[in-house]
């Protein structure tokens, strides 16, 4: 917010400044023929030219300064910009922009004090502030509490960090200091539970990460696998019957040793393991499009089985998808727990709200600049108009991955379409390269100096799906060059088929011969090869 309203300020104050250099405001609707800058050093004007070049050319109206002034502190290179127009001959035809701009301060160093146990090179992995970026303080404090995560990820649980901005007026740039206090290292002296009768210490303390110290085994405590210890310990129980166990608190004894500068920490785990349940079976309520049988099928538990709620997550995600995969994705499933203590028995009641089927409005495809739009939906095995189903929206995404075109950042998106009952399918994708390229070669002796070769291929040719290809190699005794093509779509099908083609040239040495004359027909006695005849 406060970046915004300086941006209004700062562009109002420009306007202002255009306007009292001429009362007339000569300048209105000129053409813009040119850029210049004025206090720009990390950044050149040709750059920043470049920036603004959609602009040149058109006529000069206020609106189209807030643009470009707007686009220049969205580079966020600069604290201030103001703008002068100036005449580009003396006619006063045509307009140039002169901006005065202030540089915001570059990162010079990044240097780090009182990390003794994690190196310089870590700790920059760590940080996202950069050598050569942009001074950004919000951005710095971020970077202190990522160097306090990487910490405490080795077990540094007490590490502090502060930073300063030495700045160098010279220059405009920063050298950025932070100043660690990495305070003693933690260790797990000794993990005991308490109230548990089911599962053994020897189970338990197989289900953590956190670990005693032992052959191969550090015994760093980390903060965060704790708690993922006690997530485990809880999964364990309920995929044992004991669906409401719980760990109340997790005691932590300290011991400080400082001659080895380091905390030993004794962990208790209080367990309420509760009642185990035997399973009561599963009903369904409100289901009208599949019957109780299609959906009772799902479920591998049978009654009086010891209940175990993992599996029964997984049965039900898998009817979910009975539902979702037949373009009923409105529908509404929520199972309801029904508990007998009496006879120890956890009966499921599954509550259904089916609502209409959903069909495919658009298929909106982003982000291929490359990659031809027909080449993307022929890899989708559904349409526009198709009934949804999640299985082929999510088979879709994963034949586009699979062709190698694009990374794993792409994403596929269903949103609500322009009428009830029409979901939209946005692909946005990141295309990467589909190229390959080859080379090399030696020196040897000899009337032919050198054998080199080199391969060049390309996946995904001028962006349509096609395979290209060229071999080259050169050797004293052997020349070859080799052309292939390849299509794995052939007449719109996934029929694979290609075509290659090679030219060769062989030297083959030491064979005698009769190019000389006389020439002999072979079957002479007294015939003898070049050159003695």
């Amino acid at each position: 917010m406060n970046k915004l309203l300086w941006s209004i300020i700062f562009c109002t104050l420009a306007v202002t400044t255009l306007q009292a250099q001429d009362a007339t405001a000569w300048f209105l609707n000129k053409p813009i023929v040119g850029f210049e800058f004025v206090g720009a050093q990390a950044h050149s004007t040709q750059e920043l030219s470049a920036i603004l070049a959609g602009y040149k050319d058109k006529p000069f109206t206020y609106d189209l300064y807030w643009e470009m002034q707007n686009r220049l502190y969205a580079l966020e290179y600069f604290e201030s910009v103001q703008a002068d127009a100036v005449a580009s001959d003396d006619t006063k035809t045509s307009v140039v922009i002169r901006f005065t701009v202030k540089e915001r301060a570059t990162v010079l160093k990044i240097q780090y004090q009182g990390n003794d146990n994690i190196s310089e090179k870590d700790l920059n992995d760590s940080v996202l502030s950069k050598v050569g970026n942009i001074f950004n303080e919000p951005l710095i404090r971020k970077d202190a509490d990522a160097i306090i995560s990487l910490y405490k990820s080795k077990g540094f649980l007490d590490t502090s960090v502060n930073f300063e901005a030495v700045k160098n007026a010279e220059n405009n740039s920063v050298t950025i200091v932070f100043k660690v206090t990495e305070g003693p290292k933690s260790t797990v002296k000794k993990v005991q539970f308490s109230g548990n009768s089911f599962a053994s210490e020897g189970t338990l303390k197989g289900l953590m990460q956190t670990r005693e110290p032992a052959l191969f085994v550090s015994g760093d405590f980390i903060e965060s696998k704790l708690q993922e210890d006690i997530a485990a310990i809880q999964a364990y129980y309920s995929e044992h019957g004991y669906v409401y166990a719980l760990v109340e608190k997790v005691d932590r004894q300290i011991e400080m040793n400082e001659e080895e500068k380091r905390k030993y920490i004794l962990l208790t785990f209080y367990i309420k393991e509760g009642t185990q349940y035997i399973f009561g079976g599963v009903t369904f309520s409100g289901n009208k499009v599949f019957s109780t049988e299609q959906l009772a099928a799902y479920f591998r538990q049978k009654s009086g089985d010891i209940f175990n709620s993992k599996k029964f997550k997984e049965d039900s995600m898998n009817m979910n998808n009975l539902y979702y995969d037949n373009g009923y994705i409105t529908t509404q499933i929520k199972p309801e727990e029904k508990v007998d203590e009496g006879k120890r028995q956890l009966a499921i009641v599954i509550n259904i709200l089916e609502g209409d089927r959903s069909h495919i409005g658009r298929i909106i495809i982003q982000g291929n600049s490359k990659t031809a739009e027909s080449v993307i939906r022929r890899e989708l095995p559904f349409e526009e108009g198709d009934v949804f189903s999640k299985a082929k929206v999510m088979r879709g995404f994963m034949n586009l991955i699979r062709t190698g075109f694009f990374s794993q950042q792409s994403l596929i998106e269903p949103q609500p379409g322009s009428a009830e009952g029409l979901i939209d399918i946005l692909i946005t994708l990141e295309e990467q390269s589909t190229a390959e390229f080859e080379v090399g070669g030696t020196i040897i002796p000899g009337d032919f100096p050198f054998s080199a070769y080199a391969n060049v291929k390309d996946n995904n040719f001028l962006g349509t799906g096609v395979t290209t290809g060229i071999n080259l190699s050169v050797m004293p005794t052997q020349q070859s060059l080799s052309l292939y093509y390849q299509d794995n779509w052939l007449f719109g099908k996934r029929l694979t088929g290609g075509v290659s083609i090679s030219f060769s040239h062989d030297v083959v040495q030491y064979v005698p011969q009769d190019i000389l004359g006389p020439v002999f027909n072979g079957d002479e006695d007294w015939a003898a090869p070049d050159p003695y005849n």
